[in-house]
């Protein structure tokens, strides 16, 4: 069987670019800059919505907020759009999300 890549996402609230080192900053943020030099660092990442909830499903689904009709925070996620960390865990991932989420249930 062939090794699969690990996939680990980071997503801040109101964290700008220039908190990191790794974007060429005077900061010192080892571990972080650590994981960008075998990952992948975006250089340029724009929200399709500013608003937390809204975002956060759109990262899930890969869809824009008004195709999945997330658009304020308090909308939930729809039971029946799929979404990434589902896929996957059908692929034989195991997928695990904390913090602060705005989902309910986080389980999903």
């Amino acid at each position: 069987m062939p090794k699969r890549p690990n996939i680990l996402v980071f997503i801040t609230d109101q964290h700008r670019f220039d908190a990191l080192g790794c974007y060429g900053n005077n900061v010192i943020t080892p571990n972080i800059d650590s994981l960008t030099q075998t990952g992948v660092l975006f250089k340029e990442a724009y929200a399709c919505q500013a608003l937390c909830l809204p975002q956060r499903v759109s990262m899930l689904t890969g869809l824009y907020p008004t195709a999945h009709g997330s658009t304020l925070n308090g909308i939930q996620l729809d039971d029946n759009l799929p979404i990434y960390p589902e896929l996957l865990r059908e692929g034989g991932y195991e997928t695990y999300a904390a913090g602060k989420m705005h989902l309910n249930p986080i389980s999903r």
